[in-house]
């Protein structure tokens, strides 16, 4: 192991002095239980290989750019998995693979072209991976181009298909003009094999912009503390949202003065439809607080991985490629200060000020029509809620 970094040898000790303790599950351990124990320890296990490679740290490989595989970071099986009982916490070990690799001095900023493969790629199938990269570069950052003419040539294969869908049709129907056969095919295939990493680079104004809007909620909404008067603002403003997504239910809860009474007695069927309302609205509530949390630790580097985009209120649930774990997780890191302190505090002045060069580059690179309108808002918003860890 003499070309493991020391994080990672740390790490890998780590695991095999505490699982030695944990090896023989208890006589009380159910079958079921003993199971779930297994496929937590087999995917930790993979997660640390994961992690080894990320850092360069197995022997004879590296993080080629050329890799054939999408995304940051290869995946390879375990030539083993370790098995722990019950008394294994994987949040709490989950957690203290990040404190060591968020702190090591080999994690490095993302790469402009790390960058790129992550916006235009699918995100990696190994969940644990998806997050822990996602939380790692959180803290860590991105790593500025030597100027801002690269993000251009970086993009350029995904900016060109991102024509009106006139001119993109037009193109198509030219194409199907051209006498060379391989010339012909060429061209079709390439516009099929892009288009979806197109959209994608596309879709990132969208992530950002939503990202934005969704913190401006959770900060408005903390402007109503949990006092009489605004435990009642925020019911009205629910009922209202919900009468938007159902306005046949309108009447039953307008007074005869034509006020909105929240504690209107309505029929039972409405009721249910108000309840289940809430509850996917609360949950959208918490998925913001928590993004919100994040931006006040982490900063602008938040709006640079779509992965931290969260569900609406009609959507609810989790997104894909998430696990029952990444809350309590995130519970962790926004409450742990030695956390933050051995990582130097992920948001640092200059962090953040590298970070929204990188985050307003890109956009001004994306936005096909020249202007700078939305890195501009983007501005704007860091200038008005600038994240309380500055």
């Amino acid at each position: 192991m003499s070309d493991v970094p020391d994080a990672i040898k740390h790490l890998l000790q780590l695991v095999q002095t505490n699982g030695a303790s944990y090896i023989n599950d208890s006589p009380s351990t159910t079958p079921s239980t003993r199971k779930s124990n297994q496929q937590v320890a087999k995917a930790i296990s993979e997660h640390l290989l994961t992690l080894s490679k990320s850092f360069g740290a197995v022997a004879g490989q590296d993080n080629n750019e050329d890799d054939d595989e999408p995304g940051l970071f290869l995946v390879q099986p375990p030539t083993h998995a370790l098995i722990f009982a019950d008394q294994f916490d994987p949040v709490a070990r989950r957690f203290e693979v990040l404190q060591v690799v968020a702190s090591s001095a080999h994690a490095q900023k993302v790469t402009p072209q790390q960058l790129v493969r992550q916006l235009t790629s699918p995100p990696p199938a190994n969940r644990l991976a998806n997050e822990d990269e996602a939380i790692i570069h959180l803290l860590v950052g991105y790593e500025k181009p030597a100027d801002n003419a690269e993000w251009g040539r970086l993009f350029a294969p995904y900016i060109s298909l991102q024509s009106p869908w006139s001119t993109i049709i037009e193109e198509l129907l030219l194409n199907d003009e051209e006498e060379d056969k391989m010339s012909r095919l060429s061209v079709r295939e390439q516009y099929v094999v892009d288009y979806p990493s197109s959209e994608r680079a596309a879709a990132f104004i969208g992530f950002v912009v939503r990202t934005i809007e969704t913190l401006k909620l959770a900060i408005e909404w903390e402007t109503h503390d949990n006092s009489s008067a605004g435990r009642k603002w925020k019911q009205k403003y629910v009922l209202q949202m919900m009468l938007t997504e159902h306005p046949t239910f309108k009447e039953e809860y307008t007074n005869d003065d034509g006020e909105l009474n929240v504690s209107a007695r309505v029929s039972q069927s409405t009721n249910l439809v108000h309840k289940k309302f809430k509850k996917r609205h609360e949950k959208f509530v918490t998925h913001r607080n928590l993004l919100l949390l994040l931006y006040n630790i982490a900063g602008v580097s938040l709006l640079l991985d779509p992965f931290w985009n969260v569900p609406s209120e009609k959507g609810g649930g989790r997104l894909p490629f998430r696990t029952s774990s990444l809350r309590p997780l995130l519970e962790h890191l926004v409450g742990d200060i030695p956390l933050l302190e051995t990582t130097g505090q992920p948001c640092t002045k200059a962090k953040h000020a590298s970070d929204l060069e990188v985050l307003k580059g890109i956009l001004d690179t994306l936005v096909i029509d020249g202007t700078t309108t939305v890195s501009d808002y983007v501005q704007h918003f860091v200038d008005k809620f600038p994240p309380s860890c500055l």
